[in-house]
């Protein structure tokens, strides 16, 4: 049985991911995997930060982030919430959405 993407789960899922992957691309639940790819360049227990290949500043996501976002992810994905709406939620959405995919279809 699958374990569910929880708040309190998901940076230790986050982490174990990207041990095994460090590029993945933008993914949205209305496109599919996008074209934008982003790129692991730094992580540790407290955060991670990624690069998109399109040349924008690196981001850094911390455990709190995720937490904030996993909350959101089976609204998400049934349509109850759009993903402009989780971009006012979090500005990391476009970071945080794919690696929560990710995480789901490796389970």
């Amino acid at each position: 049985m699958k374990n569910k993407i929880t708040a309190n789960n998901i940076w230790e899922k986050v982490l174990a991911l990207l041990e095994r992957q460090t590029k993945f691309k933008t993914w949205s639940i209305s496109s599919g995997w996008l074209e934008t790819e982003f790129e692991l360049i730094k992580i540790n227990e407290f955060k991670i930060e990624l690069v998109a290949t399109e040349d924008r500043p690196a981001r850094t996501l911390v455990p709190a982030t995720f937490a904030h976002l996993a909350k959101y992810w089976g609204d998400y994905k049934a349509g109850k919430i759009t993903r402009p709406q989780l971009k006012k939620i979090s500005n990391h959405a476009t970071y945080v959405l794919p690696l929560l995919k990710l995480i789901e279809e490796s389970e």
